[in-house]
């Protein structure tokens, strides 16, 4: 993993998809009711999402401090169906949870956070159901990459759109401890740098004056 501690991984990418589609989505939020189209229609609340969503969590960082290496080990297949069905897979889980391990951050929230806006896009974008398209190395900009004068700019916009698509390559993770010193550089939680990445996503120049107001070396923090 970029920036990362080592990690023992298996390919968890051709899981079992739920097909889903959006029920509801409230005024003014991202928030959205999911119902499965299947014979037996269910809906999940938000209470329900983040109790699972914890639960899973700690597991993963629970597994990593005992030593456990393989993240193919940490779930059994009726969690990876959920975590299918909002559009995440294992390492979703078990890079932040080894990041939190191993570096004391990032706390459940900031995780929950970024994986709520991924499952918002994946249901009201790609009307969940998964690109099946993964980034190339080779096709991430270096990390010497600038941008308005900005190096790693770049690179965490592309590895954002990624995150947002479900199409980060193994060995790379959104918000890794290198992404974490840029975005605390700029004073950006890694959250709202992908929520204006989405909200953003046709107009780079002004995702890249945006990054550029919140950086205290030009006095415009925001």
């Amino acid at each position: 993993m970029e920036g990362g501690a080592a990690f023992h991984r298996r390919s968890h990418r051709n899981w079992k998809g739920i097909p889903l589609k959006i029920a509801r989505i409230v005024p003014g939020t991202r928030f959205i009711v999911l119902q499965h189209v299947q014979e037996k229609v269910q809906t999940m609340s938000n209470a329900d999402y983040e109790r699972k969503l914890l639960a899973l969590w700690q597991r993963a960082v629970t597994e990593y401090e005992q030593g456990n290496r393989d993240a193919g080990t940490y779930f059994n297949r009726d969690e990876l169906d959920f975590l299918a069905s909002l559009g995440m897979n294992a390492r979703d889980v078990c890079d932040f949870a080894e990041d939190r391990v191993a570096y004391g951050e990032p706390e459940f929230a900031t995780f929950a956070r970024i994986h709520e806006l991924r499952q918002s896009y994946f249901h009201e974008v790609q009307q969940g159901r998964p690109s099946g398209a993964v980034v190339s190395l080779q096709d991430f900009p270096s990390p010497e990459a600038e941008a308005a004068g900005i190096p790693w700019l770049p690179r965490i916009i592309q590895k954002a759109r990624a995150k947002l698509r479900g199409e980060l390559p193994p060995d790379l993770m959104y918000s890794c401890p290198a992404d974490r010193k840029f975005l605390k550089r700029h004073n950006i939680h890694p959250a709202e740098f992908l929520r204006n990445v989405w909200e953003l996503e046709n107009d780079r120049d002004k995702l890249v004056e945006w990054v550029a107001r919140r950086s205290p070396a030009n006095g415009m923090a925001a």
